[in-house]
Order: structure tokens, then C-alpha cells, then sequence
């Protein structure tokens, strides 16, 4: 096989988005050589078959690297789960036989993997399953061991078995009913009383089997299929985990639900609490592949009916907007609602007048906020219809900038960035709407220029990235604290696929080092030095000028900030944050005037006054991805040493993929239940076992960079990148 270059790799691991599931399942078992589990995400698909890839390409794992994996595996299990693992040894060659169902099958060990009818497995419960349709422990399937029962589930299995036959060896029941409005439930014989009464006829014709009908009532009236936010369900599925229910009855699949999604997670309970659920009207076995994709075609089905539904009223409502109608929602201060139009109600409406009044005024919402608190204007007062209120607050600084910029009060309707003419009256007039908007842009505008801005971006319009992009000065705000950043411009204006590599660094480190950085460069006499060559000096005159840059060191921290920004601005022609330093240019010219006081009197030597006389300086500062964003890391030393932690993290994430991918568990889903871990954390680890070779190596030797923790990795796992070059990077690793 012809080995793939660079190109080749990037190209086919950026193909793979393009794919859909059922071509990134086969291809995955092109490279894998067996199929992949039956429940795994888009996201892992992608990440496996990247990870072999980039194997073929580059080399993977070393055999004694992969056996100190599984040693160190074994060593973080817990007892409980080393009783699960497999406790017989199969040697290369090895044939198991089993006869099912009057059909003998065989089996051939390989190393590492399975061979079935001329398919390759990598467990043999994906081949039990296979065979019978339903879930196995494959080595227990095959012969190769007994399941352990504790005391626990014996003394368990007992008190079921005395109950069941005490019981007489009943099934319980419950009728599960839906329907979407609250049209015709007033009726004396609903809807819900016409399925719960198919129900009760079908679990009467299984009597034979046990069935008996719970006399708990699980109706929900007038509520969405489209999501589970159910009282009913909800307490239907709190019945089936304590285990009351066996069985749910309902009358249409899409009575349960009309999501696909949410069916799955319906599923995955009743699975997990050995439950089960009937469809009156619709026949099937959920137990073969055809009867599962019967049962995803109807939901499908269920899922477009719904969804078309969804369609023709926001339509009806785009139709209605677009006339100037009122169609529901939050009545705004000043208006009242009749007859389903909006009526001016004049006390709020001169209370909004005086508000729209008072910030052309006072031009600031700030301030505006106070005036109002200081007169006691609040919010509209709102009666709910379960009987309780809301409003009557102060005005909070969000809820002014909303009402200042409502075009209802200007007597017309928005909807979808669309303004149309209203059919209800306007409260404020053309002239002071106009004018409140142009003091609001005004502001809006100031405010992008950081013209009253409390921490202006000291390096705005001179930082660029490290492959020379304009970077752009933004904030985000967290209880109550604003932390400021440096972006790739195109991150904001375009989409993040304008710019893969863009960047993110905090403000505040970057201008403190470029900072410290210029108070060194005054303080150093062989910088100002080299910085003053071009120049016609004589000794004295330099002398002068080096005891005036050492007094610019020395006051520096003394120094008012405006005085600061504008010698920041003076100096520094352009910031450029590399992957491994800070590159600073300073213009020779403004140095000189600085530290001499003189303009014009000198030129440099050989040099007109047009002339690139920019003179460099540089931070050693290493870029290390944290979170969505990156870190200033100055110096970027090693560990040395192993980080236990660390090494049982990444150990912990090969011995997790295994589990997954030897089909003894379903679905991530499963194995939470099985570990008592979240899905959340599972999925990390997952992702972590597709790092590459020389991270796991460096990982085990010691070698990672300092600030590299199993809690910075484990954070990072969810945007780790999946091309291998990517994941130095972002780990502070030099690239491959």
C-alpha cells in the first residue's frame, strides 16, 4: 500500500465531515476491519477513523507502549469492575463453537480480534449478539464462564421470584394517553377516554400472559409530543424505575412521542429496568433489525407530521405580522389587549413617553435607570393566569434598552428583522423615536471606539496574530466581571471555518508583558544603544539620552495610564503574538525623539527620514490552548518527571475505549449505568485515547510542559483537535 503523504491525511480527515453516518460507519470497518459499536457518536466515528488514519500515515503505539497502557489500566480499575473483564485467556488460533437455534457457528481467535463468517469482531459479545438478536456476554455466551452472582442479587432474585408467585405471576400495566390540544377534553368521552379504552381491551386479550391493568390514571391533555417536559410521562418513567411498571400501553407510538431522540432516551430506561412498551394499533418486534426500523420509520413520520404542523403556524403568524397583527405574547407597558388587538392604555402609555423623553435627555441608560429608581417608575404589573404576578420592579438597564428600541410604540410590528405597519396606535412620535435612535447609535458607536471605555485596549489597531492577521480588542463579561481578549478579527466578522487558525489571548497578559518588556528596554543601555545607531550622537549627547531612558524605567509604574497609552502608542508600531514569543517593533524615530525631546535636528546615518528604521525587541512567551482560548506561558519549562496523576488519566482513557468498542456495552449510555459515570465524562476520556503517539510517549516518560495536569487535559478533551499536528499545538508541544 502506497503510504500517504501529509496532504493526503489532511485532505481525507477534512473529507470526513462531509460523510454521512452510514458512510462513516463503513468506513470505519474498512479500517478497523469490524464494525463499529452500535450506538457512537458523529463525533467518535470521526475520531477513530481520523486516529487510523494518521496510524497508517505515521505509526501508532509500539506493542510494550500498549501493554504499559493495560498494565496501568488495570492498576485504576476498581475491584468491581475487574470481576467484568473477561477471566479467560484466548490464544491465536483458538476455534469457539456454539449451536443456536439448530445452527452451529464458529469462531476464530486472532490477535486482538474475532473472525465470524468472514467478518472481523473485536469482542465476542458483538458476535453473540449477532447470532441472537439480543444482548450477551460474549465469553459467558460462548462457554468460556459463569456470571457472579453476590448475595445481594441472590437474596434480589428470590423476594422477585416469592412476589411473582405470590402475585399469581402478574404483569402490571399502565395506560399512557396523549393528545396535543385541550380542544373536545371538556367532553364527557375524550379523546383520552376513547384510547385508554383500546388499552384496557388489549391488555384484557393478554390476560393468558398475566397482564393486568394498574389503576393509576396516566393522561396528559393538551401537552406537545414534540418534547418530555410531561407530568404523566414523567411519572410513568419514575414508576418503571422503582420498578412498578413491566409494561406501558399506548395507542399509537406517536402518543408516547414524536422525537426520535427522546424515543431513544424513553428506550434506554425501559432497557435498563428490564420494562418493556406495546403499541395497540401497530404491530412489531422490537427484538429483530426489521421491527426497529419499522418502529424509526413511524416516528419519523411522527416527527415530519409534527414538524410540518410547526410550519403552517409559523406561517400563519408570518401571514399575521406582516398585516399589522397582534399575535400573542407579552403585552408592552402602555398597552392593554382587546379583543385580541392592542389597546393604548394612557397611564403607561405617558409613563413610556417619559422614558422615550428622558433619555434624549440625559443620553445615557445609566443614568436614565437611576432618574427613574429616584422617581419611582417601575415595570409594568402582570398578572398570570395560576394567579400569581410579576413586575412592579425597577427597571433593570436590559429591560430600558429594550423598550427604547420597540417599534411597537412606534406603531408597528417587527418580526424576523421585518418591519411592517401595525393596526394599533403609536405612543411615541416620529421626532422623539428618531431621536432617541440616533443617541442610541451615537453610544453604540463610542463605545466600539472605547472612547469612554474604563480599560481601553492598549494594543488596538498594533496586535496581530501569529500568522499576521489583524487581531481585534473584545470582552466577556461573568458574574459581574469583564475579562478582556485580543481576537483574530475574522472570528468575529466571518465564521470560524473563514479562520481555522485564529486566535484568542487574554488582553490583560499581553499588554502586561509588552509592558514590562518596554520598561526593560528603557532600563537597558546596550538596547537604547543599538535602538539610537542610526542617529548622528556624540558621547555626551548619548550619555544624556541613556540617563533619560533610565529615568523612564525608573517612573514608570509612577505614571499616570493616559501618559502610558500615549507612549505605548508613540513607540510600538506593530505587536505580533507568535507560537513561542511576543515580537515587538518599535519605531526608531519616536525613540529618539523621546529620550532626546528633539524633532527634526537629527537623521539617521545612510538613512533617509522615509526609511524602515523600526528596531525589534522580543518576549520569549509561549501561546497554550485553555478552554476556547490560549495562555501566555513565559519560559516553558518541562515536567521531568511522570505526573501519576496524568499518566493513570490517559491509561484510564485507553482501557474506557476499549470497553466501548468491545460491544459489552451498547452505548456510552450503558456503560454510565455500569461505572456509575457521567456520559460527559466517559465521552472525554474516549477522546483522549485518540491522542497522538508522541503525546501518550512524552505523557509517559515525563516529558509533557509544565502547566500540561490531568484537569487542564481532561478539560480540554472537548475541543481537542483530531489532526495529530493540531493536538501539539494545542498542548504545547513542538509539532511533529
Amino acid at each position: 500500500m502506497k503510504p500517504l503523504s501529509d496532504r493526503d491525511v489532511a485532505d481525507a480527515i477534512r473529507r470526513l465531515s462531509d460523510l454521512n453516518a452510514w458512510d462513516l460507519r463503513n468506513e470505519w470497518q474498512r479500517l478497523h476491519r469490524m464494525p463499529p459499536p452500535m450506538r457512537i457518536s458523529r463525533d467518535l466515528l470521526i475520531r477513530g477513523i481520523a486516529y487510523k488514519l494518521q496510524e497508517r500515515a505515521y505509526g501508532g503505539l509500539s506493542k510494550p507502549m500498549l501493554r504499559r497502557l493495560a498494565e496501568l489500566g488495570n492498576k485504576t480499575s476498581s475491584p468491581s469492575e475487574a470481576l467484568r473483564q473477561p477471566t479467560v485467556v484466548l490464544k491465536p488460533g483458538t476455534r469457539l463453537v456454539r449451536e443456536w437455534d439448530g445452527e452451529t457457528h464458529t469462531v476464530e481467535v486472532l490477535e486482538g480480534q474475532f473472525r465470524w463468517r468472514g467478518r472481523y469482531y473485536r469482542s465476542l459479545s458483538m458476535i453473540a449478539k449477532e447470532i441472537t438478536g439480543a444482548h450477551w456476554s460474549g465469553p459467558r455466551f460462548f462457554g468460556l464462564r459463569k456470571r457472579k452472582v453476590s448475595a445481594t442479587e441472590e437474596t434480589e432474585i428470590g423476594d422477585a421470584k416469592t412476589e411473582q408467585l405470590a402475585s399469581g405471576g402478574t404483569v402490571l400495566c399502565a395506560i399512557y394517553t396523549r393528545k396535543s390540544s385541550n380542544d373536545g377534553l371538556e367532553q364527557e368521552f375524550n379523546s383520552l377516554d376513547a384510547q385508554r379504552e383500546a388499552c384496557k381491551a388489549y391488555i384484557v386479550s393478554q390476560k393468558h400472559a398475566g397482564w393486568v391493568a394498574s389503576p393509576d390514571m396516566y393522561d396528559d391533555g393538551g401537552l406537545s409530543g414534540g418534547n418530555m417536559e410531561r407530568p404523566a410521562l414523567q411519572r410513568l418513567l419514575n414508576d418503571i424505575t422503582a420498578g412498578k411498571i413491566r409494561i406501558a400501553v399506548v395507542y399509537k407510538v406517536d402518543r408516547l412521542t414524536r422525537s426520535l431522540a427522546d424515543f431513544a432516551k424513553i428506550v434506554d430506561i425501559l432497557d435498563a429496568h428490564h420494562a418493556s412498551f406495546v403499541s395497540v394499533t401497530q404491530q412489531f418486534n422490537t427484538t429483530t433489525s426489521m421491527g426497529r426500523l419499522t418502529l424509526n420509520m413511524l416516528l419519523s413520520f411522527a416527527q415530519f407530521e409534527r414538524e410540518i404542523a410547526s410550519e403552517r403556524i409559523r406561517d400563519k403568524i408570518a401571514a399575521s405580522k406582516a398585516k399589522g397583527m397582534w399575535m400573542g405574547g407579552r403585552v408592552p407597558l402602555g398597552y392593554d389587549v382587546g379583543d385580541r388587538k392592542l389597546i393604548v392604555n394612557e397611564e403607561g402609555a405617558e409613563t413610556v413617553r417619559l422614558i422615550f423623553r428622558r433619555y434624549a435627555e440625559l443620553g445615557s441608560v445609566t443614568v436614565l435607570r437611576a432618574d427613574l429608581e429616584r422617581q419611582g417608575i417601575v415595570s409594568k404589573r402582570r398578572q398570570h393566569a395560576d394567579g400569581g404576578t410579576s413586575g412592579g420592579r425597577p427597571f433593570a438597564r436590559g429591560a430600558l434598552y429594550t423598550l427604547l428600541q420597540n417599534h411597537t410604540y412606534r406603531g408597528q410590528v417587527a418580526y424576523k428583522g421585518e418591519i411592517y405597519p401595525g393596526q394599533h396606535e403609536a405612543i411615541v412620535g416620529e421626532d422623539l423615536w428618531q431621536t432617541v435612535q440616533e443617541r442610541l447609535n451615537a453610544n453604540r458607536k463610542a463605545r466600539s471606539l472605547g472612547a469612554d471605555a474604563k480599560e481601553p485596549s492598549l494594543l488596538a489597531g498594533r496586535i496581530i496574530d501569529r500568522h499576521g492577521n489583524r487581531m481585534t480588542p473584545t470582552h466577556a463579561n461573568k458574574s459581574g466581571k469583564r475579562y478582556r481578549y485580543y481576537v483574530t478579527t475574522a472570528l468575529i466578522t466571518d465564521k470560524r471555518e473563514a479562520a481555522p487558525r485564529g486566535q484568542r489571548v487574554p488582553a490583560g497578559d499581553v499588554e502586561a508583558l509588552v509592558l514590562d518588556r518596554l520598561r526593560e528596554f528603557f532600563n537597558s543601555q546596550i538596547e537604547v544603544s543599538d535602538a539610537l545607531i542610526p542617529f548622528t550622537l556624540d558621547a555626551p549627547a548619548l550619555v544624556a539620552t541613556l540617563q533619560k531612558a533610565k529615568s523612564i524605567s525608573d517612573d514608570w509604574l509612577s505614571q499616570p495610564a493616559i501618559k502610558v497609552r500615549a507612549l505605548v502608542h508613540a513607540i510600538i508600531q506593530q505587536v505580533a503574538v507568535q507560537e513561542e514569543q511576543i515580537v515587538i517593533d518599535l519605531d526608531r524615530r519616536s525613540i529618539f525623539n523621546i529620550v532626546t525631546g528633539d524633532d527634526t535636528t537629527c537623521q539617521p546615518n545612510g538613512m533617509s527620514a522615509n526609511a524602515n528604521s523600526n528596531y525589534t525587541v522580543m518576549v520569549k512567551a509561549r501561546l497554550r490552548r485553555a478552554g476556547k482560548g490560549m495562555r501566555l506561558i513565559v519560559g516553558g519549562a518541562v515536567a521531568g518527571k511522570p505526573n501519576p496523576a496524568l499518566v493513570s488519566l490517559v491509561a484510564r482513557a485507553f482501557e474506557i475505549r476499549e470497553q466501548f468498542l468491545s460491544g459489552s456495552d451498547d452505548s456510552l449510555q450503558s456503560m454510565t449505568r455500569r461505572l456509575r459515570k457521567t456520559r460527559g465524562h466517559l465521552s472525554s476520556l474516549v477522546r483522549l485515547s485518540y491522542l497522538s503517539p508522541k503525546i501518550v510517549r512524552v505523557i509517559l516518560d515525563g516529558e509533557q510542559p509544565m502547566e500540561l495536569t490531568a484537569t487542564r487535559l481532561l478539560a480540554a478533551a472537548k475541543s481537542l483537535p483530531i489532526s495529530w499536528t493540531e493536538q501539539h499545538e494545542a498542548l504545547g508541544l513542538p509539532r511533529s
